[in-house]
């Protein structure tokens, strides 16, 4: 519980410097604390292994996504740039790992066996065995989404501390209007129906690509219902219902809300409720 908040403040801290100070300071941060990330690897486990990945996986993705954002003072472009480094890890892992079902599936097994015994269910079993494997089978695009969601969540925290050191306001401006390219609202299309018509990898390969270009508009998504909110002046805890249900039923909200920021793309709902909106 208390290691995921300190990764993001982790990776804020380091996309503030680099949105403050630009790339020069960022990799001097960054060197810094992959270091110190090494050594306490070393002392905690006698390797640098984890160290290093955690670097480049973590630190290293965040520092480019604040420079992209630092660049284009565009939430939209760093949404893209985060999307795009998830396409890498999704690459990177079909091409080095292979089918995730045969790799994953009794690692996986063994996680969740306990769990399933706890719920009356035989991990043995037939059904057991064939969920497991459609879990296995999604793990690839599970962990390339959650990777760019993770990088964008550090970043925006970077973000938002600027903005109160230095323009008040200023990243609640930057979020509301994030919009992201309609280019890429066609490639969910593209991805989608290859994850219908194909088989094989290649129909798995869609679906994981699906899966990451959602999470990017789950962020345009949100921006919607933040910018309706202002636009019309609702109360907040519209947005305190929307988080709790985060709680609740997460992943039904997070494709709701991806599907709309989709749908943003063409209809533009916060702009029909703008200040120049035609009166309905």
């Amino acid at each position: 519980m208390v290691v995921p908040p300190l990764i993001y403040l982790s990776s804020g801290a380091l996309s503030l410097v680099s949105l403050r100070k630009g790339a020069g300071s960022g990799v001097t941060v960054l060197v810094g604390a992959g270091v110190a990330a090494v050594l306490l690897a070393v002392l905690l486990s006698n390797s640098p292994v984890p160290g290093i990945v955690f670097t480049l996986a973590v630190w290293a993705p965040a520092l480019l996504v604040a420079l992209a954002l630092r660049a284009s003072a565009s939430a939209g472009i760093a949404v893209t740039s985060a999307v795009g480094l998830g396409l890498i890890v999704l690459i990177t892992l079909t091409l080095l790992v292979g089918d995730p079902a045969k790799t994953w599936g009794e690692p996986i097994g063994k996680l969740l066996g306990p769990m399933l015994n706890n719920a009356g269910i035989d991990p043995g079993s037939e059904e057991a065995k064939a969920g497991l494997e459609r879990l296995a089978a999604l793990i690839h695009g599970v962990l390339a989404a959650g990777f760019a969601a993770g990088t964008l969540f550090g970043v925006f925290i970077g973000r938002w501390m600027q903005s109160l050191a230095y323009n008040p306001g200023g990243f609640q401006e930057e979020f509301h209007q994030l919009r992201l390219p309609r280019l890429l609202a066609l490639a969910v299309i593209v991805a989608l129906i290859g994850d219908v018509l194909l088989e094989g990898r290649a129909g798995d390969f869609s679906r994981d690509l699906t899966l990451i270009l959602l999470t990017g508009f789950l962020f345009q998504g949100l921006a919607v219902v933040h910018g309706l909110v202002r636009l019309m002046n609702a109360h907040i805890a519209w947005l305190i219902g929307l988080y709790a249900l985060m709680f609740v039923i997460p992943h039904q909200l997070s494709l709701l809300l991806a599907l709309v920021g989709l749908a943003d793309v063409w209809f533009d709902f916060r702009a029909r409720k703008g200040p120049g909106a035609a009166p309905s």
